[in-house]
């Protein structure tokens, strides 16, 4: 009964990530105006100008397991015969922010720790690359180079909504 009739695989999962940023992008907006920041869509970030800027995240995974590197013969050190729950990340791997506009290059170096009282934003320990996963829709706060990496100084997350169904 789970036998797989019908192959396509044209089937694309980016429009539940754009819905996903659609719902929480307004959540976010309302949390990061206490700070007092200029908001911005990723194609209209201005290098050097510090301002808040809210997307979805996308994980750039060197080991992840890839149909085109085994059609290619290309091996992946330990992605090639993975355990049952290989080791996936890598000190290489890098993260994206995207939105309707575009993406762009993150760079955590100039992170600091949130202290809560700053416009209820409460981030309780420094993020790093390999703490964060595709699909996370963020608000990050910091500024661009003219290379257009953005170097995050602040990550803010959206609530998790409650359930409605609890008694």
């Amino acid at each position: 009964k789970f036998l797989l009739k019908q192959k396509n695989f044209k089937i694309q999962y980016a429009h539940i990530y754009f819905n996903r940023l659609i719902q929480a992008r307004p959540l976010l907006q309302r949390k990061v105006q206490a700070l007092d920041f200029k908001m911005s869509r990723v194609i209209q970030i201005i290098p050097k100008v510090k301002l808040c800027v809210i997307g979805t995240l996308y994980k750039e995974m060197k080991l992840k397991p890839s149909i085109l590197h085994r059609i290619n013969g290309v091996q992946i050190p330990s992605a090639s015969k993975p355990s049952k729950y290989g080791k996936r990340t890598s000190v290489d791997d890098f993260l994206y922010l995207e939105d309707e506009t575009g993406r762009i290059k993150l760079n955590f170096d100039n992170y600091e720790e949130t202290n809560e009282g700053e416009g209820g934003v409460i981030v309780e320990r420094t993020y790093r690359v390999s703490d964060l996963s595709t699909g996370l829709v963020v608000a990050l706060i910091g500024e661009s180079n003219e290379l257009g990496t953005f170097f995050v100084e602040k990550l803010i997350f959206c609530d998790v909504a409650k359930n409605v169904n609890e008694n």
